[in-house]
């Protein structure tokens, strides 16, 4: 592979060499995917493999960031690190919570100190200075420890949103290199759902109710084991439209693989997972229906599932579940979301310049009933722990998020970032900034995605 191709803003050689098909890309890719079944495995049964696993994976990254070639590697590695945060959490490595989001930070900023690319872009920038007034007001309310215990969990997220954006801005990624990327990411993702399906049929019965199920979850957090499982399905989705695939058995495999991850994201009756992947996927698919070249490919594979799971999956799980799945998915209740968003716009009205400081919003919610826990909307976390400066980093989301979807002309290439770009902003409307997976979806939306075989010969 040519490294090169990941530099930022340097326009590809024309140089007309063959293009390998979808189906070079991706057979032996699939392979390692599959192999994450009995890594998983041996992972959850192992907690200490885990967390070797993990600093192994941390290691190879600060080897390829510090090296300054093959940048592609350090691309892989975050998509890798992405789908494996949760998966070391639910096999119980011994590893700082937030490892996942501090960890690609640190290997991204190497990788780009390395590469003398030291100029983010403005909005990030302002996006993070932003965050530094509250920072103060912990620390003035809080003891040391306790204010540094704050700030480093509410702030890994936004730290790694713009290390992601300053690392992707800009960057030339071809084709050969995103599928790749979106395969590492998949891979301990399948993980996750090897062991969710173990615990799921593991049992002799399973009790579903009108929650959140922690048995169908893998005895992990429903939340984030479902926000995974359906960012898997739909990057498994952006992979069979990326690939031209040739081989009627590997089609098969990928969408049968796109309907396991959806069926247990679904299972884990936490229903931001599959809501978040449908949406984003209904949004890129009015893009990609204008392209030709597509089309029939994109509009077959749809209605195959759909049929799939109407005429079959659908009166499974019905069955399986004892008609709770329906219960669980008509409820429009939102888990108390609204309530927790409502309290965090009224802390902010009572403290609208500076906020409450950064990670104090659940005790203030007390006053206004609401519940203490963490928050589950970054945009309302904003605001009431970052005032008016919370205000000014939204609005350069806002401003990035336009920049990515306007400098697009093609309909392919408006199609994924706007994929992308829609199932992070979702994530983070959902579930706060909980993962690494919302910073760099968002990152990647902002690189100069070249899906096209003629654009990469330009």
């Amino acid at each position: 592979m040519n490294s090169a191709a990941l530099q930022p803003r340097i326009r590809p050689v024309a140089v007309h060499t063959a293009v390998p098909s979808g189906d070079d890309y991706s057979i032996w890719k699939l392979g390692f995917v599959l192999s994450h079944i009995p890594l998983a495995m041996v992972l959850n049964a192992l907690p200490a493999v885990a967390t070797v696993h993990a600093i192994v994976t941390f290691g190879l990254g600060m080897v390829w960031a510090s090296s300054g070639t093959r940048l592609e590697r350090v691309f892989y590695v975050c998509g890798y690190f992405m789908g494996a945060e949760v998966l070391w959490r639910m096999c119980g490595a011994s590893l700082l919570w937030e490892f996942g989001k501090y960890g690609v930070s640190f290997v991204l900023v190497i990788a780009l100190v390395r590469r003398g690319r030291n100029k983010p872009p403005l909005p990030a920038i302002l996006y993070l200075l932003f965050m530094l007034p509250s920072v103060i007001t912990t620390f003035t309310e809080l003891s040391f420890f306790l204010a540094r215990r704050d700030i480093s969990f509410n702030l890994s997220g936004p730290i790694s949103l713009f290390v992601s954006i300053w690392f992707f801005h800009g960057l030339r990624i071809r084709r050969k290199h995103i599928i790749p990327f979106f395969m590492y990411a998949l891979a301990p993702i399948v993980g996750i759902l090897t062991i969710s399906l173990y615990t799921t049929h593991s049992v002799d019965t399973i009790q579903f109710t009108n929650e959140s199920n922690f048995i169908t979850s893998g005895g992990f957090g429903p939340n984030q084991v479902s926000s995974m499982l359906g960012l898997g399905a739909l990057l498994m989705f952006l992979v069979y439209v990326l690939c031209p695939i040739r081989y009627r058995m590997l089609r098969l495999g990928f969408m049968t693989m796109i309907l396991a991850l959806a069926v247990q994201s679904v299972l884990t009756f936490s229903r931001g997972g599959i809501f978040m992947a449908v949406l984003s996927g209904c949004v890129g698919y009015l893009f990609l229906m204008r392209d030709r070249q597509i089309r029939e490919r994109v509009m077959s594979s749809v209605v195959i599932i759909a049929l799939t799971v109407l005429c079959s999956i659908l009166p499974y799980l019905i069955d399986f579940t004892r008609g709770m799945i329906t219960v669980r998915y008509t409820d429009v209740k939102s888990a108390g979301r609204l309530e927790i968003m409502a309290a965090d716009l009224r802390i902010w009205l009572e403290r609208p310049v500076f906020g409450v400081g950064v990670g104090q919003a659940p005790a203030y919610r007390l006053k206004h009933r609401a519940r203490t826990a963490a928050a589950h909307t970054e945009f309302s976390r904003l605001l009431a722990e970052h005032g008016i400066p919370g205000a000014g980093a939204i609005l350069m989301l806002c401003v990035l998020g336009c920049r990515a979807v306007l400098r697009r002309r093609d309909n392919r290439q408006k199609a994924f970032v706007m994929m992308l770009m829609t199932w992070s902003w979702l994530y983070m409307f959902i579930n706060a900034m909980r993962l690494l997976a919302p910073s760099v979806m968002f990152g990647l939306a902002t690189a100069v995605l070249l899906i096209d075989d003629d654009e990469q010969a330009r």
